[in-house]
């Protein structure tokens, strides 16, 4: 789930290089939820979205969700949101600028390997 449509464009192309990948992006929380049926498997989710309380989003998420892995991402370092997103769940924290797409690049690689996803390993 991503506000920012230019990172979210940023997104997609990345993900496009793994043809394996299924993936949606929804603009908002309701969007996501009325999809929760696609059981994903990795969630990336920006903490600027609008509406519930981003902690809220993230608990809604482990808890309707418990399979899927969830990388934050935000546009500022909030120490406090950082260390409380990654208590609730969070498999990692990624603050957008130039190096966001190889740092999801990392986190996604990562929860393939520690997951053993047979369609994507």
């Amino acid at each position: 789930m991503e506000s920012d449509r230019h990172f979210s464009r940023a997104i997609i192309h990345y993900l496009r290089s793994y043809p394996d990948f299924e993936f949606y992006v929804f603009s908002s929380l309701e969007k996501c939820i009325s999809n929760f049926h696609v059981k994903p498997d990795i969630i990336i989710l920006s903490d600027d979205l609008e509406g519930l309380d981003r902690s809220e989003i993230l608990l809604l998420l482990k808890n309707r969700l418990p399979q899927a892995e969830v990388i934050m991402t935000s546009a500022g370092k909030k120490i406090d949101q950082i260390r409380d997103y990654m208590k609730q769940g969070a498999f990692d924290f990624i603050i957008k600028n130039g190096n966001s797409l190889s740092y999801i690049e990392m986190a996604i690689t990562s929860i393939i390997r520690n997951r053993d996803i047979p369609q994507y390993s």
